[in-house]
């Protein structure tokens, strides 16, 4: 990813109104409006869950610069989603239209076309990673 768009995605993240547990409680509640039957994944009590994102998120941003050498470990939680959690290659979408929905929501008026694709581009490239280690059994 070029140095614009990564800071491009820690300016944003980090002006967020909101972040910490709104921010993952909302990612969530977009991310079963968009398809309910994705709950089935989910522990019934989310906090540990919506602690998690919010954790994830914030450690991707700081250190999107190095991205490359988090691909490793990109491919194990793949893995783990896919094998544990039962993540399959189609719920990918939903969960980045999640994650973008709520990133605008979150983002308000700073919130450009520009910043949008900066976002999409790197939700892809985390696929990617992540659909490498699912699918490489």
């Amino acid at each position: 990813m070029s140095i614009q768009r990564n800071q491009l995605i820690q300016h944003n993240w980090q002006g967020l109104d909101g972040v910490n547990q709104g921010f993952a409680e909302a990612y969530y509640k977009k991310l079963f409006e968009l398809d309910p039957t994705l709950q089935s994944l989910f522990p019934a009590k989310m906090q540990g869950q919506i602690d998690k994102l919010n954790q994830t998120m914030t450690t991707l941003v700081d250190a999107i610069d190095q991205l490359e050498s988090m691909k490793p470990s990109l491919r194990a939680l793949g893995q783990k989603h896919y094998f544990i959690y039962f993540a399959e290659k189609a719920h990918y979408p939903l969960f980045g239209e999640a994650l973008i929905e709520t990133l605008k929501q979150f983002s308000g008026d700073s919130w450009t076309d520009e910043t949008e694709q900066a976002w999409r581009h790197l939700y892809q490239e985390l696929v990617e990673a992540m659909l490498k280690g699912a699918l490489s059994f």
